[in-house]
């Protein structure tokens, strides 16, 4: 009787003894299990989250990568998927996907996608989206979109694109913002509603408004400068000139011509920055720098050249440089006069065929005259221009 109750006693401690140990071990496993994810790919676990559970450090996937939250990092050398918010790092070599907010790096060798909000930084080889806001960064190789609102930077080898930015869009092409506070900087254009800051490109600007400088070959701001200009100075009489951009920085689109007979008569085109600073109510400082090529009205612009004679090149570069410091009375709402001494630096071409008979008399009364080299002569004087500018 004592050998059997001895049995029984052993065997009844043995197996609450291995029970308790079977359910400490499946305690560990899904504690391992809620921080932890080893997978190939999507159905090919190697240690897998329960169903409901964010994973809580790690989730390590040799292909792609799939969890429902990410509090830790997720890494796949394709592709990465969070069904839900992710904070820390999700890298892969393709795309990172997070339906939700994210929260830290997100880093991919193609494409980083967000369906809400992003706090932190994008890194992509191509494109880099957040479907609401995002605050801190994304930088592109392509491009950069936000539906909403950047509070920080976007950077991009081509475009960048956003609702409204406080911070910058540096585009290799072009940026494409709503209201801007900061300053927008492309290779091409820019693009945007109102500006509080500089819009900087190669090309063209466009917006409704700007605070700041509109820096540009061409700038368009609907409540900008826009000024139509007449003028005459001591050398071309007729002058017309369109000055569009901002005040502290607008571009000059100008053409003129001389009063000789035709046939001694000249014409110029040119291009030039100005800026102007009020002084008073009513009272403007203008600076500006132009170029302005100067022909012979009814000549090539460039004359085949004969072997025999270089005189047929008829329309060689001849520019006449302009420093003018004037100031602009805008007596009223659209209507302005301005005056003021012009600083003249022509150079020109004694190679072409009207040269002894015309560019070499543009200016009567030089301050220097002399050759700067074997065909270029250098003309300096000082003039004058007024003018009448309308809107």
């Amino acid at each position: 009787m004592k050998t059997i109750l001895c049995t029984l006693l052993t065997f009844t401690t043995s197996t609450t003894f291995s029970q308790n140990a079977g359910n400490q071990t499946l305690a560990n496993n899904d504690t391992v299990r809620n921080k932890v994810q080893l997978s190939i790919s999507p159905g090919f676990d190697i240690v897998k989250t329960t169903n409901n559970e964010t994973v809580k450090k790690a989730s390590v996937n040799l292909l792609v990568g799939y969890a429902k939250g990410i509090d830790g990092f997720q890494v796949s050398s394709l592709v990465n998927i969070c069904n839900g918010n992710a904070r820390f790092f999700q890298g892969s070599g393709l795309v990172n996907v997070t339906n939700g907010n994210f929260d830290g790096f997100q880093g991919a060798g193609l494409i980083n996608v967000v369906s809400k909000k992003t706090t932190g930084m994008q890194g992509a080889g191509l494109i880099n989206v957040s479907i609401d806001s995002v605050t801190g960064m994304q930088g592109a190789g392509l491009a950069n979109a936000c539906i909403k609102h950047v509070e920080g930077a976007q950077i991009a080898g081509l475009f960048n694109y956003a609702t409204s930015v406080n911070g910058a869009q540096l585009g290799g092409l072009f940026n494409c913002g709503g209201n801007v506070k900061g300053s927008q900087i492309a290779g091409l254009f820019n693009v945007a509603k109102n500006v509080t800051g500089s819009q900087i490109s190669g090309l063209i600007n466009v917006a409704d408004s700007v605070s700041g400088a509109s820096i540009a070959f061409f700038s368009f701001i609907r409540k900008g400068y826009h000024k139509l200009e007449l003028s005459a100075d001591e050398v071309f009489y007729t002058n017309v000139a369109f000055r569009t951009g901002t005040d502290k920085f607008h571009n000059i689109f100008s053409i003129g011509v001389t009063p000789e007979k035709k046939n001694k008569q000249l014409w110029t085109c040119g291009y030039g920055i100005g800026s102007s600073i009020k002084l008073k109510e009513k009272l403007w400082l203008d600076i500006d720098v132009s170029a302005n090529n100067v022909l012979k009205v009814n000549s090539p612009l460039w004359g085949t050249e004969d072997s025999t004679s270089l005189n047929n090149r008829n329309g060689r570069l001849n520019l006449n440089n302009k420093l003018h410091v004037g100031v602009e009375w805008r007596f009223a709402k659209k209507i302005s006069v301005s005056g003021g001494p012009v600083f003249n630096l022509m150079l020109a071409d004694e190679r072409n065929a009207n040269y002894q008979d015309v560019f070499s008399k543009v200016r009567p009364n030089y301050l220097i005259n002399q050759k700067v080299s074997n065909h270029i002569f250098m003309n300096v004087w000082v003039g004058a221009r007024l003018a009448v500018r309308f809107f």
